[in-house]
């Protein structure tokens, strides 16, 4: 195994890093397991159920880094192709939009991996992030924290914002 070595030293023998690397320090983290089902057909921008949580950041030059585990699903019924674009507000701002997945004629069922690193909060108030999802190019239904078969493959987002202190 490789040693990882910073100004000719090891890691281990490194009480403070070169001057000039700033590294920021956790504020607190706060996370939520969503286990709310939802569906929709909406081609409109929607509030996913449950997909909501506040934070209150504890500087105004604080910064969040989030990190989501989002349980989605497509159902198609081998007759059209659909796909998720869903997009992550903070209070009224949009802060990021993805297309999660799109197929056609099957059945798609995913854990998604969404990160995001939020600079631009400065505030102490609270701020409300959310999740809100539309279907595009038609299709059938997607569905949130539900597989194929809502009694058999039941599924769970977990939501984590965690603060970076500058």
């Amino acid at each position: 195994m490789a040693i990882t070595r910073l100004n000719n030293n090891s890691i281990s023998s490194i009480s403070a890093l070169p001057s000039g690397v700033d590294v920021g320090k956790v504020g607190q983290l706060v996370q939520t397991k969503v286990t709310d089902q939802s569906t929709s057909s909406s081609d409109s921008y929607f509030d996913i159920t449950g997909f909501t949580f506040n934070f209150t950041p504890s500087a105004t030059t604080s910064n969040v880094y989030l990190n989501c585990s989002i349980s989605t699903a497509v159902d198609n019924h081998s007759t059209h192709e659909t796909a998720i674009v869903m997009k992550l507000v903070r209070d009224s701002t949009d802060l990021q939009e993805v297309v999660l997945h799109s197929n056609y004629g099957n059945w798609i069922q995913s854990n998604y991996a969404f990160n995001f690193y939020d600079t631009a909060i400065s505030t102490t108030s609270q701020v409300t992030y959310k999740f809100q999802a539309k279907r595009i190019l038609g299709g059938q239904t997607i569905k949130f924290n539900s597989g194929y078969s809502t009694a058999t493959n039941f599924q769970a987002t977990f939501l984590s914002a965690l603060e970076i202190l500058n």
